[in-house]
């Protein structure tokens, strides 16, 4: 890592191989200024969202150890809640493994015998030593529960060690990895009130309704349990007051199993009236006869349901209805279309036909709820579309996604060369 650095040579710890959240922390200490210039930059660009989703994490993290605090805020705009949950988790590190090594030394210190029954090997954190103790309880009598609970305390502290460490990062960070001062600011790091603060202010202004039912109906809510046990968010934190209430469902009904007074006037999850419940019940009643007019009733009371095709598309029994598709294919935001093409093609011929059209309509450029609309996606319909080359149909598609007239002429050139390369 060079000892000087000036504005647009940033881009050896943007686009590391390996995020290394050492790396980042060294040069913002060594260049501040070069460094959130260049970070700016490539957000105001748009070539923030090329930077991979692990070294955007170590970005957010680093510019909080530091206390580049209103960098973390206009940062925080262009990243994806992925981002976010892993940079509080990187920062949370400290806490757990001193959380980690206080329970142990309680079970220890409440049953003497566990440690006068262990040796000096086995109470470490070695690999091989937890591996060769598998294999002895495999053969012989099973550890007692405490036993078992210390060692897998111990494989999560390791597991900790090693990453705070960052013992793989290879040589390119060595230099940071080296630095006492970088490493202290990170072992001292932690999820603070302000980056809390920080993180429901994100979550109040950037998460929209429509963005909170899709990751309900989609995507998995551990990540969402995780990052609200760090920040403690409040259900008025988001767009959708019952979101913390749903993602938290399968928790709660867990905890209701196992008490016997749980409290009936709990509400679990989404209200039966609300449209993320609809959506679940609608996908129940798989057999039922009138399931293309439950759809339209559906549609008709939450037009968002056309955004939610990433959940349809799961749904056999909504994908079987060729009259559903098609409509969904003609209301559906375009750049979703596009990426699910010959899905909805299978599903229904007519689905081809109907894109088309709506490709020749200017201003058709509605975006999905995570927008599909990047220039690799772009490369790869026009290498879909090879075997119907019509120019003027591609034309449209650049167009109706919204990009400028440059990247329609590499796409286009690439489109009438070698198609390997342009694959490549």
């Amino acid at each position: 890592m060079n000892e000087s650095a000036a504005p647009g040579q940033m881009a050896e710890v943007f686009f590391q191989s390996t995020p290394c959240l050492s790396a980042h922390v060294y040069v913002l200490k060594a260049h501040p200024n070069e460094y959130i210039e260049d970070l700016l930059f490539l957000c105001q660009c748009g070539a923030f969202s090329a930077v991979s989703n692990g070294t955007r994490a170590c970005i957010l993290a680093a510019l909080h150890i530091t206390s580049h605090h209103n960098a973390v805020t206009s940062v925080m705009k262009h990243c994806e809640s992925t981002d976010i949950v892993k940079a509080a988790t990187l920062l949370d590190r400290p806490r757990k493994l001193r959380q980690l090594k206080r329970k142990i030394q309680y079970i220890e210190d409440s049953n003497p015998n566990l440690v006068s029954n262990s040796t000096p090997e086995s109470d470490g954190c070695d690999q091989n030593n937890t591996d060769a103790n598998m294999e002895t309880e495999e053969v012989g009598q099973r550890k007692p529960k405490r036993r078992r609970k210390i060692d897998s305390y111990r494989r999560q502290c390791s597991t900790i060690e090693s990453e705070l460490q960052e013992t793989d990062q290879g040589e390119e960070s060595s230099i940071a990895q080296n630095d006492t001062a970088v490493q202290e600011l990170i072992q001292s790091s932690s999820v603070s009130g302000a980056f809390a603060r920080k993180v429901k202010h994100w979550a109040k202004t950037c998460l929209t309704s429509d963005f909170l039912e899709h990751v309900m109906l989609v995507m998995p809510a551990r990540p969402w349990q995780d990052l609200a046990d760090l920040v403690h968010f409040n259900p008025r934190d988001f767009s959708v007051p019952y979101f913390l209430s749903d993602v938290h469902k399968d928790i709660r009904k867990k905890q209701s199993k196992e008490s016997d007074k749980a409290k009936g006037d709990c509400v679990v999850g989404a209200p039966n009236d609300s449209f993320v419940s609809r959506m679940r019940e609608m996908a129940e009643n798989s057999d039922d006869a009138e399931l293309d007019e439950l759809f339209f009733r559906l549609a008709e009371d939450f037009p968002q349901t056309y955004l939610m095709y990433p959940f349809i598309r799961t749904q056999s029994c909504l994908m079987s209805r060729p009259r559903i598709v098609e409509d969904i294919a003609s209301r559906m935001p375009l750049d979703m279309a596009m990426w699910y093409f010959e899905e909805l093609q299978e599903a229904s011929a007519m689905c081809e036909s109907i894109i088309t059209e709506r490709l020749k309509e200017n201003g058709d450029i509605t975006r999905s709820v995570k927008s599909k609309a990047t220039y690799g996606k772009l490369v790869d319909r026009i290498l879909r579309f090879r075997h119907n080359p019509d120019e003027e149909r591609i034309q449209y598609m650049v167009t109706a996604l919204g990009f400028s007239r440059a990247q329609a002429v590499v796409a286009l050139r690439q489109f009438n060369g070698d198609m390997e390369q342009a694959a490549e």
